[in-house]
Protein backbone atom coordinates (compact mmCIF):
# COMPACT_ATOMS: atom_id res chain seq x y z
CA UNK A 1 0.00 0.00 0.00
CA UNK A 2 1.41 3.10 -1.14
CA UNK A 3 0.46 6.77 0.58
CA UNK A 4 3.28 9.24 -0.58
CA UNK A 5 3.47 11.18 -3.67
CA UNK A 6 4.66 9.31 -6.52
CA UNK A 7 5.76 12.08 -8.68
CA UNK A 8 5.58 16.22 -8.14
CA UNK A 9 7.21 18.81 -9.85
CA UNK A 10 6.00 22.61 -10.03
CA UNK A 11 8.85 24.20 -12.54
CA UNK A 12 9.58 22.00 -15.83
CA UNK A 13 11.68 22.96 -18.94
CA UNK A 14 9.40 23.83 -21.09
CA UNK A 15 10.74 20.51 -24.08
CA UNK A 16 10.63 18.03 -21.53
CA UNK A 17 9.04 14.94 -21.95
CA UNK A 18 7.98 12.89 -19.09
CA UNK A 19 6.90 9.18 -19.87
CA UNK A 20 5.36 6.39 -17.33
CA UNK A 21 3.93 3.55 -18.35
CA UNK A 22 3.65 -0.59 -16.80
CA UNK A 23 2.56 0.88 -13.65
CA UNK A 24 0.11 0.22 -11.11
CA UNK A 25 -0.73 2.87 -7.93
CA UNK A 26 -3.30 1.35 -5.45
CA UNK A 27 -4.41 3.53 -2.14
CA UNK A 28 -2.92 7.36 -2.43
CA UNK A 29 -4.32 9.68 -0.47
CA UNK A 30 -2.99 12.38 -3.09
CA UNK A 31 -2.92 12.75 -6.09
CA UNK A 32 0.35 10.44 -6.94
CA UNK A 33 1.20 12.57 -9.78
CA UNK A 34 1.04 16.13 -10.10
CA UNK A 35 2.99 18.04 -13.11
CA UNK A 36 2.50 22.02 -13.19
CA UNK A 37 4.03 24.17 -14.79
CA UNK A 38 3.74 27.21 -13.13
CA UNK A 39 6.35 29.66 -14.92
CA UNK A 40 5.44 33.52 -14.99
CA UNK A 41 2.39 35.00 -14.58
CA UNK A 42 1.30 36.44 -17.67
CA UNK A 43 -0.80 35.34 -20.51
CA UNK A 44 2.64 35.36 -22.98
CA UNK A 45 4.62 32.55 -21.07
CA UNK A 46 1.59 30.16 -20.43
CA UNK A 47 1.28 29.69 -23.71
CA UNK A 48 4.92 29.01 -24.28
CA UNK A 49 5.02 25.77 -21.62
CA UNK A 50 2.40 23.87 -24.09
CA UNK A 51 6.01 21.82 -25.48
CA UNK A 52 6.09 19.64 -21.98
CA UNK A 53 5.16 16.41 -23.01
CA UNK A 54 3.54 13.87 -20.67
CA UNK A 55 2.83 10.50 -22.16
CA UNK A 56 1.25 7.20 -20.06
CA UNK A 57 0.87 4.01 -21.22
CA UNK A 58 -0.12 0.49 -19.69
CA UNK A 59 -1.29 2.34 -16.43
CA UNK A 60 -4.14 1.66 -13.96
CA UNK A 61 -4.68 3.82 -10.95
CA UNK A 62 -6.86 2.14 -7.80
CA UNK A 63 -8.38 4.27 -4.64
CA UNK A 64 -6.53 7.46 -5.63
CA UNK A 65 -7.86 10.22 -3.49
CA UNK A 66 -7.29 13.82 -3.43
CA UNK A 67 -10.14 15.24 -0.93
CA UNK A 68 -8.95 19.26 -1.28
CA UNK A 69 -8.02 19.91 -4.93
CA UNK A 70 -8.56 18.54 -8.30
CA UNK A 71 -7.70 15.19 -9.68
CA UNK A 72 -8.04 12.09 -7.55
CA UNK A 73 -5.21 10.28 -10.02
CA UNK A 74 -3.49 13.38 -12.33
CA UNK A 75 -3.02 16.70 -12.05
CA UNK A 76 -1.69 17.47 -15.64
CA UNK A 77 -0.68 21.68 -15.74
CA UNK A 78 0.62 23.23 -18.99
CA UNK A 79 1.45 20.64 -21.07
CA UNK A 80 0.44 17.91 -24.08
CA UNK A 81 -0.83 15.07 -22.89
CA UNK A 82 -1.24 11.67 -24.53
CA UNK A 83 -3.23 8.43 -22.08
CA UNK A 84 -2.93 5.18 -24.13
CA UNK A 85 -4.67 1.91 -22.00
CA UNK A 86 -4.75 3.96 -18.67
CA UNK A 87 -7.62 2.66 -16.05
CA UNK A 88 -9.13 4.43 -12.98
CA UNK A 89 -11.50 2.88 -10.17
CA UNK A 90 -12.75 4.11 -7.49
CA UNK A 91 -10.97 7.54 -7.51
CA UNK A 92 -11.82 10.95 -5.67
CA UNK A 93 -11.56 14.52 -5.51
CA UNK A 94 -12.74 17.52 -4.66
CA UNK A 95 -13.14 18.84 -8.21
CA UNK A 96 -12.12 16.34 -11.18
CA UNK A 97 -12.83 12.74 -9.83
CA UNK A 98 -9.92 10.77 -11.87
CA UNK A 99 -8.41 12.87 -14.13
CA UNK A 100 -7.31 16.68 -14.46
CA UNK A 101 -5.81 18.41 -17.45
CA UNK A 102 -5.50 21.79 -17.74
CA UNK A 103 -4.41 24.29 -20.27
CA UNK A 104 -3.27 21.74 -22.43
CA UNK A 105 -2.82 22.54 -26.67
CA UNK A 106 -2.92 18.71 -27.50
CA UNK A 107 -4.62 16.11 -25.60
CA UNK A 108 -5.57 12.71 -26.54
CA UNK A 109 -6.96 9.51 -24.15
CA UNK A 110 -7.51 6.59 -26.31
CA UNK A 111 -8.55 2.91 -25.02
CA UNK A 112 -8.93 3.76 -20.84
CA UNK A 113 -11.31 3.41 -18.30
CA UNK A 114 -12.75 5.44 -15.55
CA UNK A 115 -14.95 3.52 -13.34
CA UNK A 116 -16.91 4.82 -10.01
CA UNK A 117 -15.01 8.26 -9.85
CA UNK A 118 -17.05 10.99 -7.71
CA UNK A 119 -16.18 14.59 -7.33
CA UNK A 120 -18.34 17.35 -5.75
CA UNK A 121 -17.82 19.60 -9.67
CA UNK A 122 -16.40 16.47 -12.45
CA UNK A 123 -16.30 13.05 -11.70
CA UNK A 124 -14.55 11.37 -14.19
CA UNK A 125 -11.86 13.36 -16.33
CA UNK A 126 -11.71 17.33 -17.02
CA UNK A 127 -9.73 18.92 -19.67
CA UNK A 128 -9.28 22.47 -20.88
CA UNK A 129 -7.02 24.17 -23.39
CA UNK A 130 -7.51 28.21 -23.33
CA UNK A 131 -5.84 28.51 -26.79
CA UNK A 132 -7.67 29.08 -30.10
CA UNK A 133 -5.81 25.82 -31.63
CA UNK A 134 -6.47 23.98 -28.91
CA UNK A 135 -7.72 20.32 -29.39
CA UNK A 136 -8.62 17.40 -27.42
CA UNK A 137 -9.37 13.54 -29.01
CA UNK A 138 -10.72 10.51 -27.36
CA UNK A 139 -11.05 7.09 -28.19
CA UNK A 140 -12.57 3.73 -27.19
CA UNK A 141 -12.57 4.69 -23.83
CA UNK A 142 -15.29 3.84 -21.08
CA UNK A 143 -16.88 6.04 -18.76
CA UNK A 144 -19.08 4.60 -16.12
CA UNK A 145 -20.78 5.01 -12.78
CA UNK A 146 -19.01 8.60 -12.19
CA UNK A 147 -20.89 10.88 -10.71
CA UNK A 148 -20.30 14.76 -9.67
CA UNK A 149 -22.98 16.21 -6.80
CA UNK A 150 -22.83 19.97 -9.00
CA UNK A 151 -21.93 19.65 -12.36
CA UNK A 152 -21.06 17.12 -14.77
CA UNK A 153 -20.62 13.27 -13.97
CA UNK A 154 -18.43 11.77 -16.94
CA UNK A 155 -16.43 14.00 -18.92
CA UNK A 156 -16.13 17.61 -19.46
CA UNK A 157 -14.10 19.25 -21.83
CA UNK A 158 -12.69 22.97 -23.07
CA UNK A 159 -10.82 22.64 -26.14
CA UNK A 160 -12.34 24.38 -29.41
CA UNK A 161 -11.81 21.05 -31.45
CA UNK A 162 -11.45 17.72 -31.29
CA UNK A 163 -13.04 13.88 -31.93
CA UNK A 164 -14.65 11.76 -29.68
CA UNK A 165 -15.25 8.44 -31.48
CA UNK A 166 -15.92 4.81 -30.02
CA UNK A 167 -16.53 5.67 -26.16
CA UNK A 168 -19.07 4.73 -23.85
CA UNK A 169 -20.91 6.38 -21.13
CA UNK A 170 -23.27 4.25 -18.37
CA UNK A 171 -24.90 5.82 -15.38
CA UNK A 172 -23.30 8.73 -15.24
CA UNK A 173 -24.96 11.12 -12.84
CA UNK A 174 -24.35 14.90 -12.05
CA UNK A 175 -26.53 17.62 -11.02
CA UNK A 176 -26.12 19.62 -14.38
CA UNK A 177 -25.03 17.56 -17.52
CA UNK A 178 -24.46 13.12 -17.02
CA UNK A 179 -22.16 11.95 -19.19
CA UNK A 180 -20.38 14.75 -21.62
CA UNK A 181 -20.24 18.53 -21.36
CA UNK A 182 -18.66 19.96 -24.06
CA UNK A 183 -17.93 23.89 -23.33
CA UNK A 184 -16.00 26.65 -25.48
CA UNK A 185 -16.51 30.42 -26.14
CA UNK A 186 -14.64 30.77 -29.31
CA UNK A 187 -15.25 29.53 -32.95
CA UNK A 188 -14.98 25.70 -33.08
CA UNK A 189 -16.13 22.24 -33.78
CA UNK A 190 -16.64 18.06 -32.76
CA UNK A 191 -17.37 15.62 -34.32
CA UNK A 192 -18.66 12.85 -31.62
CA UNK A 193 -19.18 9.27 -33.61
CA UNK A 194 -19.74 5.59 -33.10
CA UNK A 195 -20.53 6.34 -29.45
CA UNK A 196 -22.88 4.75 -26.76
CA UNK A 197 -24.45 6.91 -23.62
CA UNK A 198 -26.86 4.87 -21.61
CA UNK A 199 -29.04 5.19 -18.30
CA UNK A 200 -27.09 8.80 -17.51
CA UNK A 201 -28.98 11.31 -15.99
CA UNK A 202 -28.62 15.35 -15.56
CA UNK A 203 -30.79 18.12 -14.95
CA UNK A 204 -32.11 20.65 -17.50
CA UNK A 205 -32.42 18.64 -19.97
CA UNK A 206 -28.90 17.28 -20.62
CA UNK A 207 -28.45 13.47 -19.12
CA UNK A 208 -26.47 12.80 -22.47
CA UNK A 209 -24.20 15.08 -24.52
CA UNK A 210 -24.14 18.85 -23.58
CA UNK A 211 -22.74 21.10 -26.53
CA UNK A 212 -22.41 24.45 -24.54
CA UNK A 213 -20.74 26.97 -27.03
CA UNK A 214 -21.23 29.69 -29.03
CA UNK A 215 -20.20 29.91 -32.88
CA UNK A 216 -20.00 26.03 -32.55
CA UNK A 217 -20.73 23.47 -35.81
CA UNK A 218 -20.60 19.79 -34.74
CA UNK A 219 -21.18 16.50 -35.61
CA UNK A 220 -23.08 13.15 -33.70
CA UNK A 221 -22.92 10.33 -35.83
CA UNK A 222 -23.74 6.42 -35.58
CA UNK A 223 -24.26 6.64 -31.67
CA UNK A 224 -26.90 5.17 -29.44
CA UNK A 225 -28.45 6.99 -26.63
CA UNK A 226 -30.83 4.52 -24.40
CA UNK A 227 -32.59 5.14 -20.72
CA UNK A 228 -31.06 8.64 -20.57
CA UNK A 229 -33.33 10.77 -18.17
CA UNK A 230 -33.95 13.88 -18.96
CA UNK A 231 -32.83 13.59 -22.65
CA UNK A 232 -29.71 12.98 -24.40
CA UNK A 233 -28.70 15.95 -26.52
CA UNK A 234 -28.76 19.26 -25.53
CA UNK A 235 -27.67 22.13 -27.45
CA UNK A 236 -26.90 24.95 -25.30
CA UNK A 237 -25.21 26.95 -27.83
CA UNK A 238 -25.65 30.37 -29.65
CA UNK A 239 -25.53 31.21 -34.11
CA UNK A 240 -24.61 27.34 -34.16
CA UNK A 241 -24.58 24.61 -36.26
CA UNK A 242 -25.19 20.47 -35.00
CA UNK A 243 -26.05 17.92 -37.34
CA UNK A 244 -27.51 14.33 -35.92
CA UNK A 245 -26.95 11.81 -38.40
CA UNK A 246 -27.76 7.73 -38.01
CA UNK A 247 -28.35 7.62 -34.68
CA UNK A 248 -30.45 6.09 -32.55
CA UNK A 249 -32.60 7.52 -29.79
CA UNK A 250 -35.09 4.98 -27.41
CA UNK A 251 -38.02 7.88 -26.81
CA UNK A 252 -39.33 10.54 -29.00
CA UNK A 253 -37.81 13.51 -30.81
CA UNK A 254 -39.02 15.95 -27.92
CA UNK A 255 -38.30 13.87 -24.96
CA UNK A 256 -34.13 13.46 -26.49
CA UNK A 257 -33.10 16.72 -28.00
CA UNK A 258 -33.71 20.04 -26.80
CA UNK A 259 -32.39 23.64 -28.30
CA UNK A 260 -32.00 26.64 -26.04
CA UNK A 261 -31.51 29.12 -28.88
CA UNK A 262 -33.41 29.78 -31.86
CA UNK A 263 -30.16 31.10 -33.42
CA UNK A 264 -29.00 28.00 -33.59
CA UNK A 265 -29.54 25.45 -35.98
CA UNK A 266 -30.34 21.59 -36.02
CA UNK A 267 -29.78 19.33 -38.68
CA UNK A 268 -31.41 15.54 -38.24
CA UNK A 269 -30.99 12.84 -41.11
CA UNK A 270 -31.69 9.04 -40.77
CA UNK A 271 -32.35 8.97 -37.39
CA UNK A 272 -34.26 6.28 -35.45
CA UNK A 273 -36.72 7.55 -32.17
CA UNK A 274 -39.10 5.09 -30.55
CA UNK A 275 -41.87 6.61 -28.49
CA UNK A 276 -42.56 4.29 -25.19
CA UNK A 277 -45.82 4.54 -23.66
Amino acid sequence: MWLFVFLRLNIIPSDAIFSVQDSIFNVFLENPIRLSNQGRKTYKMRAEFHNFRYNMNFSMFYKCINAEKEGGALFLNRCNVSLFQCHFKDCHAKYSGSIHISHSQISSISDSSIHNSSAEWVGGCFADGRQENDSFNIYRSNFSESNAQRWVGGLRVQHNSGVVQQCSFTRCTAEFSGAFFDYSSNPSNRNISLCFVNNCTGGSHSSGITAFRMLFRGLIADCCFRNNHKGSVLVYADSSILSIVSCFFDKEYEYEIHINYNTSILSLNNNSFIKQL
